[in-house]
């Protein structure tokens, strides 16, 4: 049954690759502390370390970079460049969640004081922002075998990290997209608990969001 449950994952990310969709790997550690009932010196309370993670497609595609008028001039924006950084530059980004956090604390009130009801018709439903479509597309999440490693040695995250270049490699092999991995120059990078990759401006833009 676990096998044919790991088949039918591989066959889901797949046929989503093909696509043309990347993606990012989301992992933790999962720890499994068991106590016996009868503690001897061969028989003692265990410790059990395993790895768990799963892939995510991106909502975002490169289609959208050339395509979005504001995501181009967006990302432009956020490029670094050799100047200071002053207060004033985050007055835009102040100013739009000053506004969300009144329409997210007016809908509390709503909810918790009656007295407050007439507040509904003048309460936004919607936060408006500059990339409704595409933050209004199905968040995707797909399941990966756990694999039984620590993350706390270091020969384990080796072969945490090839277990990752080995599934990824026979994906896009199995949806025809083998020469994305060379041409994006896709390589694993450990940022908290993520293991991002494919294209470089997605993961980017992932990791502003």
């Amino acid at each position: 049954m676990l096998d044919q449950f790991s088949e039918q994952c591989e066959k889901r990310i797949v046929s989503e690759v093909r696509t043309g969709v990347d993606g990012k790997l989301n992992r933790d550690n999962l720890d499994i502390y068991v106590k016996t009932n009868d503690i001897r010196m061969k028989n003692k309370n265990r410790d059990y370390h395993v790895f768990a993670s799963d892939w995510t497609p991106y909502r975002i595609t490169d289609e959208d970079f050339v395509t979005n008028e504001w995501l181009k001039t967006y990302v432009e924006s956020q490029r670094c460049e050799e100047k200071a950084i002053k207060p004033e530059m985050f007055n835009p980004d102040l100013i739009t969640f000053q506004s969300s956090v009144k329409t997210l604390v007016s809908r509390e009130l709503l909810k918790i004081f009656p007295e407050f009801k007439w507040m509904k018709l003048v309460v936004p439903d919607h936060i408006p922002h500059h990339l409704e479509e595409i933050m209004s597309r199905q968040t995707k999440s797909f399941t990966l075998p756990i694999l039984l490693k620590n993350e706390a040695k270091y020969d384990d995250c080796v072969c945490i990290m090839d277990s990752y270049n080995q599934q990824m490699s026979d994906w896009y092999r199995k949806a025809g997209r083998s020469k994305c991995l060379t041409s994006n120059k896709v390589s694993f990078c450990n940022i908290g608990s993520y293991y991002i990759y494919g294209n470089f401006l997605a993961s980017v833009l992932w990791c502003i969001k």
